[in-house]
């Protein structure tokens, strides 16, 4: 995992983790990242640790963990699993080498939690498993099947622009975990050919914690 400056092109941070499939920024220079199988746990690192790759300052057990996202107004990371959905906070006992811990562990509807991303509006995620896509509600720790997509197999990425609404999504064939077409909500697909799609995201800019 590299936090890389696409200007100068500049390696910033780097650290090794088995099988990531996720990083998030997050407060007081810190950097959490989504082990997946084989780690199956949620790394924080030092965002300034000069050593490259980076030591883990803690790690929390997650089985097939696939998904970070920080909550500003619930000063929370939320966590995707296999089976589950974490809320990680500050411990109010922290030490430096376990600055966080489980507030909350929800189960998902269905197996599988791929992809995690937030809706922009303040109370939900977008949450993908091997067989629905799901709106999370932050506050009140409950899931429906998103409106527009049912129940859908194989949904890789679900990414709402936060300017435009616009939802971009990537879906793999039934033969892979890839596709070679974008896929939006309101627009025709976008096909790439040669390319093998896994996570789709707008590019747009987001607030440093």
């Amino acid at each position: 995992m590299a936090l890389i400056d696409r200007t100068t092109k500049e390696c910033h941070f780097l650290a090794e983790a088995k099988n990531a499939h996720s990083a998030c920024l997050l407060p007081d220079r810190q950097i959490a990242v989504a082990s997946s199988f084989g780690g199956d746990q949620v790394q924080f690192y030092d965002r300034d640790e000069k050593q490259k790759p980076a030591s883990v300052v803690q790690a929390i057990s997650l089985l097939g963990a696939h998904g970070t996202v920080w909550d500003p107004d619930r000063k929370c990371l939320w966590a995707l699993g296999e089976k589950e959905l974490l809320a990680l906070v500050a411990d109010a006992e922290a030490t430096p080498q376990k600055p966080w811990k489980v507030r909350s562990r929800t189960p998902l509807p269905s197996n599988g939690g791929h992809d995690l991303s937030p809706k922009h509006d303040g109370k939900q995620l977008f949450v993908t498993t091997d067989t629905q896509v799901l709106m999370f509600d932050c506050d009140k720790l409950t899931f429906d099947v998103a409106e527009g997509f049912g129940d859908q197999l194989k949904i890789k990425s679900v990414d709402r622009n936060s300017a435009s609404g616009r939802i971009v999504f990537h879906q793999a064939t039934a033969e892979n975990w890839w596709s070679d077409t974008i896929r939006f909500t309101d627009a025709v697909p976008l096909k790439l050919a040669d390319e093998r799609l896994y996570k789709i995201r707008w590019d747009t800019a987001t607030p440093a914690p």
